[in-house]
């Protein structure tokens, strides 16, 4: 049965406003004195992982993963810094900078594949684009722009894009029940890790009587699940290029909406993240493979 109109829109509002409503809120969250990187990374993984068994539970697939853990590691360990370095780079600059930053993940991802793998760039218009959007945009901005959360989401992009580069071999064939045992993996490398570093932190931060309610991490982790439960079905109902393009799009979505609620922006910087993300969607038009209707022989 075939997806209408309707249908599709209703799945992209709810993918970008989970997106928008997960990111404002983690925001806020930092705002309010809980500097705790770490442990909002791992519920955010743990609501995740939640999401990919409820997913292959509805799909039927078994969750016995054949793929060994020399090559889950190395993917695991590079989702957990990744996700630790964007929930710090929220922590200590603004959403529009952090997803600017972000907005070069492609573009690392295609320089270092041809660096280290000698694979063909798609289009080096849209690497340039995405080079010089992202340096006009942060050259520009001042208010609000922090060499800590500069640096932060920078770390993010570079661990980001290796770990895409090692997901293409690796998630080729089994991927739901790769990518749950990836999530698996990270929980239990990381949450002790967290605990150990952020748990006083976390217990003096709501175990006050001036503390914060716990509504405030429940509401965290269901936010990650619904904006997981948007993508993986704007996924099922789309092609790789429209997910993609949206993807691209909602980079723009969420910029908007953290300057709607407070970050400072100019014209400029906001021409440098439109030229930076016209030149992802370039990237992915021009990456992936598209599929033309076969023509019957005419005699």
């Amino acid at each position: 049965m075939g997806v209408s109109t309707g249908q599709h829109l209703v799945v992209v509002l709810s993918w970008f406003g989970s997106s928008v409503v997960n990111n404002v809120y983690t925001k806020l969250l930092f705002g309010t004195g809980f500097s705790c990187p770490m442990l909002v990374a791992v519920f955010g993984m743990a609501a995740q992982l939640l999401t990919l068994l409820w997913k292959c539970r509805s799909d039927g697939t078994p969750l016995r993963c054949e793929t060994p853990l020399r090559d889950i590691l190395p993917i695991s360990l590079t989702q957990i810094i990744g996700n630790v370095c964007h929930k710090s780079a929220l922590m200590h600059t603004t959403i529009p900078v952090v997803h600017t930053v972000k907005s070069m993940t492609t573009c690392m991802t295609a320089i270092l594949g041809y660096s280290l793998y000698s694979q063909n760039v798609p289009s080096v218009l849209a690497v340039f684009l995405m080079i010089l959007g992202v340096a006009s945009a942060l050259i520009t901005s001042t208010e609000g722009l922090t060499y800590v959360g500069v640096g932060y989401a920078a770390t993010c992009v570079v661990v980001d894009s290796f770990r895409a580069l090692m997901g293409k071999s690796v998630l080729k064939d089994h991927q739901s029940q790769t990518l749950v045992r990836v999530q698996m993996v990270s929980l239990a490398v990381f949450t002790p890790v967290a605990v150990f570093v952020e748990g006083e932190k976390f217990y003096n931060c709501y175990a006050s009587p001036q503390g914060l309610p716990y509504t405030y991490l429940l509401l965290s982790v269901l936010g990650v699940a619904f904006m997981e439960l948007s993508n993986f079905a704007y996924l099922i109902i789309s092609t790789p290029l429209s997910h993609s393009m949206f993807n691209s799009l909602r980079c723009l979505v969420v910029v908007a909406a953290g300057i709607l609620f407070g970050a400072p922006w100019t014209f400029r910087f906001l021409l440098g993240t439109a030229v930076a993300v016209s030149g992802v969607a370039l990237h992915t038009y021009c990456a992936i493979p598209k599929t033309h209707p076969v023509r019957p022989k005419q005699d």
